[in-house]
């Protein structure tokens, strides 16, 4: 029986003695697992124990309430059976606990980006932590840390010190938090010391080690991050980014392009695009959503002008691979000639979503000036490659891609093909891109008249004539006549005076008689009384080394033609400008031709003699 109390007194004691070894929470770890390990109903934060802690998540991060990272830029996902993807659980204070679960699991190397938007983080100049992860458990998973620079002065100190950014991302690397490693002192990466808030960072990108996805919450379990070392700053909406996220960033009501301070920002999506309003993109031309639960996937949210806000959800997400063609009627994107943004993308959020992006030539100069630069087309569908926009780019600068330097609209395009870089749908309503619009920082307005055609004809072996008609035309002074031997270089040759303001048919005709030798390339620059001018397509034609002459008169005529040629005349035929046959022409002794069946209008006709075709134009009063 003796034996049998001291067995049982033995056992009591080990009892206490264990409780005395885990039923506490006095550790950086117990305060930052979201456990109440002491069981004394506070867990973590709320434990008075955790509070008087020095130098840790709540000792610092809970002093002001400002400390944590409080917007999520990026989260990628990769395990099937995550359950936990709700990554707004890792924004603001430490609140998990077991009646509440606030944390967003990563999975097996998945990313989660968060930026710091009312704080910096700062380094503290001493060996002290710096930045603090609130990581659901008994022990933290093995995760990488990579901070990104908020200035020049911190990515110079970053460089100078050998700090690499492996990825090149813009996010500089900073080792990793696991086991019993929840912290990081930035100062301990540094070989030279530094005062405090010497170097300031805005986000934070976390990426989980190489693992598995057994479980239902793969990879770490973040449930906050907090800036131990931080320094307080006033919430703007001064930056290309901020001025292009739907977000109101600085709480005074007005969002984006409706802020003053995105207003005043040079050469911005605000600045430029709102400046004329047909700046953007305004025809969908093709659009393919691969994601079943997606719910926004009305394309014409991308037209026009930049709308989303928080109220007002004017979007279309492409979902993961997904497409959207946008079309430019109203003006032509061209290239600026410097190193200013051509193409500004509107994409809803903090973080820009991998998209390429790839453009459609207006014309063959265009083509040419691509194919010489060695930029490719390489699904060869005539959209040709420029790159992508992502992480904090939403900005394209044609020329960027460019070994030569060319004029300002040297390179015309009609339409943009926009293409999500794929991941895996989930179970997101949004996946992929969100697309709010698409502006041509640089572009040529199309002319403000109607150009119902504009031909070119060689007359003789030295001259060409140039032949355009219009429907309607408002302010124009005059066309200037544009030639050129490469298509890219053009030349003034002529001047003809416009019709001001009309709403009837006006013909012009242009002779030039100094023609490029085999190939000339020719444009029309149609001027305003103001003095703002627009491009028309550029035309081409080869030059006969042996032609025919042929002459019709009169040119225009009411109801008889004649014509007249050196060679034998084979067939005459009369088209309508859809190239539809109207009569084919008996020939006759007289060469003349009786064509008062036809209506008042512009046609072509179509001259075959013995060894070639010439087509002409010619107008019926």
């Amino acid at each position: 029986m003796k034996n049998l109390y001291k067995i049982f007194y033995t056992f009591l004691l080990i009892i206490f003695i264990c409780s005395l070894a885990i039923g506490q929470e006095n550790t950086a770890i117990l305060c930052a697992d979201g456990i109440d390990n002491d069981g004394d109903g506070f867990a973590d934060c709320d434990d008075t124990e955790c509070i008087t802690l020095p130098n840790l998540g709540c000792t610092t991060c809970f002093s002001d309430g400002l400390s944590f990272a409080d917007s999520v830029l990026y989260y990628f996902n990769t395990c099937s059976n995550n359950t936990q993807t709700d990554s707004s659980k890792a924004i603001g204070v430490s609140d998990h606990e077991d009646g509440n679960i606030g944390y967003v699991s990563l999975g097996n190397e998945g990313v989660l980006i968060l930026e710091f938007k009312n704080n910096v983080l700062t380094n503290s100049g001493d060996a002290a932590a710096d930045l603090w992860i609130f990581e659901v458990g008994d022990l933290v998973e093995s995760t990488f840390i990579e901070l990104k620079p908020k200035d020049s002065n911190t990515l110079a100190i970053l460089v100078n010190e050998g700090v690499t950014d492996s990825d090149g991302d813009g996010y500089y690397d900073f080792g990793a938090v696991a086991g019993a490693t929840a912290s990081i002192d930035i100062d301990n990466f540094l070989s030279l010391p530094y005062t405090p808030g010497s170097l300031l960072f805005g986000e934070v990108k976390l990426t989980d080690a190489p693992g598995n996805c057994s479980t239902s919450t793969p990879g770490a379990d973040i449930d906050a991050v907090c800036a131990l070392s931080s320094a307080t700053i006033n919430p703007q909406e001064v930056s290309a980014i901020d001025c292009s996220d739907g977000i109101d960033n600085d709480g005074d009501g007005l969002i984006d392009c409706d802020d003053t301070g995105c207003q005043a920002l040079p050469n911005d999506g605000c600045t430029t695009c709102l400046g004329d309003g047909i700046s953007f993109a305004d025809k969908v031309n093709y659009y393919e959503n691969t994601c079943p639960d997606n719910q926004y996937t009305n394309s014409s949210f991308a037209l026009g002008v930049s709308d989303y806000s928080e109220d007002f959800t004017s979007f279309v997400s492409l979902g993961e691979g997904g497409v959207l063609i946008l079309d430019f009627e109203n003006n032509i994107l061209t290239n600026s000639g410097t190193s200013d943004a051509d193409l500004w993308v509107f994409e809803v959020g903090d973080f820009v979503e991998s998209t390429n992006i790839e453009l459609l030539p207006l014309d063959a100069a265009t083509i040419t000036i691509l194919n010489n630069e060695g930029i490719t087309d390489g699904d060869n569908d005539n959209y040709y490659d420029f790159g992508s926009i992502q992480g904090s780019t939403r900005a394209l600068d044609i020329d960027g891609f460019l070994s030569v330097s060319y004029g300002v609209g040297s390179l015309q395009f009609t339409s943009i093909k926009l293409t999500d870089v794929p991941t895996t749908c989930g179970s997101e309503n949004s996946p992929g891109a969100d697309i709010d619009a698409v502006c041509a920082l640089t572009s040529i307005s199309t002319l403000p008249i109607e150009l119902l055609s504009f031909t070119l004809h060689q007359d003789n072996e030295n001259t060409v004539e140039l032949l355009w008609t219009t429907s309607k035309e408002i302010d124009n002074e005059h066309f200037v006549i544009e030639s050129s031997e490469d298509g890219v270089l053009f030349e003034e040759i002529g001047i003809i005076s416009g019709a001001g303001n009309s709403n009837i048919l006006n013909y012009y005709r242009f002779i030039d008689r100094n023609p490029h030798h085999d190939i000339s390339y020719y444009r029309l620059k149609q001027v305003d009384f103001n003095g703002s001018y627009s491009l028309s397509d550029i035309k081409t034609i080869k030059l006969s080394d042996k032609s025919t002459h042929i002459n019709i008169s009169p040119n225009p005529f009411l109801e008889t033609i004649f014509i007249e040629s050196d060679e034998k005349i084979i067939n005459i035929g009369v088209f309508n400008l859809q190239g539809e046959l109207m009569t084919d022409l008996d020939l006759n002794d007289k060469d003349a031709y009786n064509l008062s069946g036809l209506a008042m209008g512009v046609y072509y006709i179509l001259v075959q003699s013995s060894h070639q075709v010439t087509t002409k134009t010619i107008v019926k009063l």
